[in-house]
């Protein structure tokens, strides 16, 4: 699924009232989805069934049955670090809150390895002292 809406800033973001949706596309700058696009009544969960391709598509993680809720963690997407939210997905890794200072923990960076958008993969690369030259190819 190609995610689609408008690009606005750290600032702009900042300033919005929920409720609404975005994903951080590059350092300061995010792309607030479209009301209008399937995409914003999706959900997250802690073992979700989608996952990054790059920064404005997903993919299937895993085969996903017709009739299955589609499901994303929020936390490969949200590079706002003061974010964050309760989370009720009832799975066994569920971590009760998400936030954006979750591409931290070592267990999501083994599990989604390239599947974030890309600040989210240059955090977790810099952090590790390197880079992936062919980080999409997974």
């Amino acid at each position: 699924m190609r995610l689609g809406g408008q690009l606005i800033n750290d600032e702009t973001l900042g300033s919005l009232a929920p409720p609404y949706s975005s994903l951080t596309v590059e350092k300061g700058l995010h792309l607030l989805l479209d009301p209008a696009h399937p995409v914003r009544y999706g959900n997250h969960s802690c073992e979700p069934n989608l996952w990054h391709r790059d920064a404005t598509t997903v993919i299937a993680r895993r085969d996903i049955n017709p009739g299955d809720e589609l499901t994303i963690d929020y936390a490969t997407h949200t590079g706002v670090e003061a974010w964050s939210m309760t989370c009720h997905c009832g799975k066994s890794l569920c971590r009760r809150t998400v936030t954006g200072n979750d591409w931290r923990l070592p267990r999501l960076q083994a599990a989604y390895g390239n599947h974030w958008t890309p600040p989210l993969l240059d955090r977790i690369e810099t952090a590790a002292g390197h880079r992936h030259a062919d980080r999409w190819n997974t």
